[in-house]
């Protein structure tokens, strides 16, 4: 996972509504949010819901982000809608 690749300019462009920089960041990401939510199980739900809940936790913290602070929002708001 390279992500080095997510600078400021690439969040910037992205929290602007460039859908490349935005997409950049959801692939830098994925493989984070599915190891994170691999091991939660919801009754009546399937495992691509929580990629899904996780997915949105990642773009609620982009929206929020504030230099200096991602890695961190990322992880509450991925870990916080993964369950």
């Amino acid at each position: 996972m390279a992500m080095e690749l997510v600078t400021d300019e690439v969040i910037n462009k992205a929290q602007s509504g460039d859908q490349e920089a935005i997409n950049l960041i959801l692939q830098e990401y994925k493989n984070y949010i599915y190891l994170n939510v691999k091991n939660y199980f919801i009754v009546g739900a399937e495992q691509e819901d929580l990629l899904q809940e996780g997915t949105i936790g990642l773009l609620k913290a982009l929206k929020a982000y504030k230099k200096g602070k991602f890695c961190n929002d990322m992880y509450k708001k991925s870990n916080n809608n993964s369950y």
